[in-house]
């Protein structure tokens, strides 16, 4: 009769709804532990909208126990991430990437179908649905919390020279540090200039938080802020904070940065001048000296006052008024495209550059 029509149009409904989520959702293992949800959403969105991630957890370290699923907004995002992330490395390891049935309990990614009242279904399918469903998490397990420490922050703005044991070491005055991780740029080989930092103790994060953001690394302001904020929420932290007092243990461990030797002329990099000087910009074929020099000169104007810009070999140099413009003009030029290519940036001695020596 109708009541059993309505009653069977629910059922489908609502089993058609429950196979578009599971076609939305995908198993991810071989997951490195420090690695947290944000760590995973970054690559994996690239395929379409998230809706949510599950990350298992051990109960004493609250450490990810190695896997996840993924739910996305749409199966097809779901299809080519499929195709396309198993293998993918992440964290030193490759990840491990397929339908939610092969990686974990199906029975918890797949819910019953909750018992519906037929007298209800009868009158109001969607009420009855709404009904079973509500019953149901009402008498679903309460599984209590540990609280979270917080010990994960989010580093952005990292000079693109500088690596993950340069940042570590820096952020080792504040307490111990269990991992740093830059995310990787396929592109250039280098790192997108981000990542992110688990110490063992809260109070070394916090610490951290609030002495290092705005803090000038290599020319760079650092963004520094908890990992579960968006890069937006830190960048926006790093511009309203003040800029915090060094103290000498980071100094000391800035200097050792700078003897490491493995950043290219780390001294000078982190010495800022008025003037910097440019280099994989000039094709040997191009003779036009003047006319380069007028064009970068019209670019760099609108970053700050230039007193002169000048061809030499193989290098642009381009003197500002002040130290403040060879700071925003090392920020802005350095790893930014001109003419097909990559710019690299170095500081350059401003009394030299105003003597005419290049």
């Amino acid at each position: 009769d109708g009541r059993v029509t309505r009653f069977a149009f629910a059922r489908r409904s609502w089993q058609n709804e429950q196979k578009k989520k599971l076609d939305c959702r995908i198993y991810v293992g071989s997951i490195h532990y420090s690695l947290g949800e944000e760590d995973i959403k970054l690559p994996f969105s690239t395929f379409g909208k998230i809706s949510r991630i599950d990350m298992p957890r051990e109960p004493g370290t609250m450490r990810s126990k190695g896997f996840c699923f993924i739910e996305f907004e749409e199966p097809d995002a779901a299809k080519q991430a499929l195709q396309t992330m198993n293998g993918f490395e992440l964290g030193g390891r490759k990840l491990k990437v397929g339908p939610p049935t092969n990686g974990g309990n199906a029975a918890a990614m797949t819910p019953m179908m909750p018992t519906i009242n037929p007298l209800l279904a009868g009158i109001n399918p969607q009420l009855a649905m709404l009904q079973a469903q509500q019953m149901q998490r009402a008498s679903a397990p309460v599984v209590p919390q540990a609280p979270v420490k917080k010990t994960r922050i989010y580093v952005g703005s990292i000079f693109f020279n500088l690596t993950s044991d340069h940042v570590q070491r820096v952020f080792e005055a504040f307490g111990k540090v269990r991992s740093c991780q830059l995310i990787p740029n396929p592109d250039t080989g280098l790192h997108k200039g981000y990542g992110f930092i688990d110490f063992e103790e809260e109070k070394s994060a916090v610490e951290a938080i609030e002495n290092m953001n705005g803090f000038e690394l290599c020319g760079r302001p650092l963004k520094v802020g908890w990992a579960a904020h968006s890069q937006q929420a830190a960048a926006a932290g790093a511009a309203a904070a003040p800029l915090p007092i060094p103290n000498p243990a980071i100094a000391l461990a800035l200097s050792s940065v700078a003897q490491g030797g493995a950043v290219a002329n780390a001294a000078s990099v982190q010495q800022a001048s008025k003037c910097i000087r440019l280099s994989n910009m000039i094709d040997p074929s191009d003779n036009d000296d003047a006319g380069l020099c007028d064009e970068v000169k019209e670019e760099c104007e609108e970053i700050a006052p230039v007193v002169q810009v000048v061809v030499k070999g193989n290098y642009v140099f381009v003197n500002f008024k002040d130290v403040q413009g060879g700071k925003n003009g090392f920020v802005k030029l350095h790893g930014r495209w001109f003419g097909g290519k990559k710019i690299e940036a170095q500081y350059y001695d401003g009394a030299k550059a105003d003597a005419g020596i290049f």
